[in-house]
């Protein structure tokens, strides 16, 4: 089967919290961040190793970007083939603490297609992924999950209202399918967009 990239990412200047990670059985060696609270400076992201009350969690803060179109915004991640199911508990939230004070602040999960592509090489239209991401997006002030499939640089997505604080994301590919799931923090049942489901089966490479 095809390479993807199973990634944690978010986008805008707002604070996104990542905290565990599971993959397949064929997951391959993962990439690992390490630190006492110290800063690393990726491109577009600042990234740290939590300590103290969040041991084990990751941080990204994104400078301005976005995951549009042929447009890419910060994402750590890993190459895997095959089914994989891969899982994060996600916190997004401002500068300030609670909701991020802007819109489009969110962070999540994406299965991408590696396209090769470098600054030297890049063309357009050559973008394919699925994400799923918890923040806000168009309204100020409201907590949403959002999903997202872009195929050949042309993106589709689709919002829904959600509660803040942790949220438990799953992404998850069986076959030719590809399942986005999101359950509130303490919740037992997870929900998926049907919609989004269909289309990944759909178009998925």
């Amino acid at each position: 089967m095809p390479e993807r990239q199973a990634a944690l990412g978010g986008q805008d200047r707002d604070r996104v919290e990542h905290r565990s990670r599971r993959l397949g059985a064929d997951d391959g060696q993962a990439a690992l961040v390490q630190g006492r609270g110290d800063d690393v400076h990726v491109a577009f992201c600042r990234v740290r190793a939590h300590g103290g009350k969040l041991v084990g969690a990751l941080h990204l803060e994104p400078y301005h970007a976005a995951w549009v179109r042929d447009l890419n915004a910060p994402f750590l991640f890993q190459t895997v083939e095959g089914d994989f199911d891969v899982r994060a508990r996600v916190r997004v939230k401002g500068s300030a603490g609670g909701l991020p004070g802007g819109t489009w602040s969110l962070g999540g999960l994406m299965a991408r297609v590696p396209n090769g592509l470098d600054a030297k090489s890049w063309e357009p239209r050559r973008e394919n992924w699925h994400f799923i991401t918890t923040g806000v997006a168009l309204d100020r002030g409201a907590a949403v999950t959002e999903t997202k499939g872009t195929y050949n640089s042309y993106s589709s997505l689709k919002l829904r209202p959600f509660q803040q604080g942790w949220v438990e994301l799953r992404l998850v590919r069986v076959g030719m399918t590809l399942f986005a799931l999101a359950r509130p923090d303490g919740a037992t049942a997870a929900r998926h967009p049907p919609r989004s489901c269909e289309r990944a089966r759909a178009r998925l490479p």
